[in-house]
Parts: structure tokens; sequence; C-alpha cells
């Protein structure tokens, strides 16, 4: 069973382990879920064996009438969700979140909280996370690639090689600064691609497609899947 352990000591932000175990006695381990999803009812899409692939893992419910809707946007609470459970992380005892605009009822509320707590997801100024706002692609961008440093803390890259990486797109200078290096550290591990002829249009909103795109490639850098 492939499996993240998480190394305790304030959840171990810089320690998570990648392991393959079978069912050691005293470890825990916390599995993604392989489940059934709801098909692309055989239409031809860029995305549809990322789509299949993902949707079935990790339970991810089509939009209704048996469809999946890949060209719909998704919002900052969905993806995080969604990143969350790839990566295995969620659990039951998870404490009040640090951001004021969720509720403990909030559906979301348990996957924000532990992508917080892995510094996943940082929220805005304000203290706000604005979960019903629809995620842009360089902020999915980034969320993935602090996913990517939590289970390679190692990772980085320098000034030279973000200039480089970004250089190749004809909307480079669209990259919010704060974004620039986790989008280059994306690009140059092949988890991000660009669209449209070389753009990487950082400012539109990501669909569910390329969320399921940039999952799967995620898991599949880090061998968390085949």
């Amino acid at each position: 069973m492939r499996a993240i352990l998480v190394d305790d000591e304030r959840l171990a932000l810089r320690r998570l382990k990648i392991m393959l175990e079978d069912e050691v006695g005293g470890i825990e381990v916390i599995a993604m879920y392989l489940n059934s999803a709801e098909s692309l009812n055989g239409v031809m899409y860029w995305a549809k064996e990322a789509i299949n692939n993902i949707a079935a893992r990790l339970d991810l419910a089509g939009t209704g009438n048996n469809t999946w809707s890949p060209d719909r946007n998704i919002s900052r609470a969905e993806f995080s969700t969604i990143v969350v459970s790839g990566l295995g992380l969620m659990r039951q005892d998870v404490q009040q979140n640090v951001f004021h605009d969720i509720p403990p009822s909030a559906w979301y509320h348990d996957a924000v909280t532990i992508a917080n707590e892995f510094a996943i997801v940082l929220g805005f100024e304000d203290g706000s996370f604005r979960g019903d706002l629809q995620i842009t692609r360089e902020q999915g961008i980034a969320m993935i690639a602090r996913a990517y440093s939590l289970i390679n803390p190692e990772a980085s890259i320098g000034l030279t090689e973000v200039e480089k990486q970004l250089s190749a797109y004809g909307d480079e200078s669209n990259v919010s600064f704060w974004a620039k290096e986790a989008v280059a550290m994306m690009i140059s591990i092949g988890i991000v691609e660009g669209k449209d002829g070389q753009l990487l249009k950082p400012q539109d909103n990501m669909t569910r497609a390329e969320t399921a795109a940039l999952i799967q490639r995620l898991l599949q850098t880090t061998n968390l899947i085949d």
C-alpha cells in the first residue's frame, strides 16, 4: 500500500515521509479512496484520462446527470479539498481553523484547516480564506507547489532558472510576483504546462479538468501513484 505517513511534532511540516508499507504494526496508514466515479460519457477530452483516474481515486463527484463538467471553474474550497485528499492527509481530529470566514459547519472546514497546518494554503492578508471564490490558475499552481515542497522539502529553484522557465511563455509578465517562483518550479518539473500556444494564463480561473490534470501530475511526479 502506498501512503503518506506523518511524523508528529506540529504535524511535522517539513518531515513528511513517503513510504511503501504492508500492514506494518504500529504504523497508521492514511490511504486514498479508490471508488468509482461518474464518467465523461465517452467524450473525447484532453484531460479525460486524468479526470477518470483522479475522480475514481478520490471519489470526486460529478455535477449530475452522469456528467463531470470538466470546463466548469473550481472554487478555492474545492481545490484545497482535492489537494488534501490526494495527499491522503484527511483525518477526523481537526481543530478550529485560523480563517475567520470559515465556520465549523462549512463542508470544507476540515480540509482547509489541514491544508493550512501543512502550509499548503495561506489565505489572504485580512485573515480570510474566501473559499467560495473561484481559484485562479496561479493560485492553484502555488498550492500544488507547496504540496510538492511538503513531499520534497529540499526542492528549490534559483532566480535565474525562474526567469528562464517563465520567459518561454508569452504572458509571463501576467504572473504575480508572489507566484513566479512556484509557477516556474512546477514548469521545470513538468507538473505545469501552458495552454493555447505557450501561454500560462495565470489570472484565468482554474477548471475542474485542469485541477484533475495537475493533481495527477503531482501524484505521479512524487511517486504516490503510478
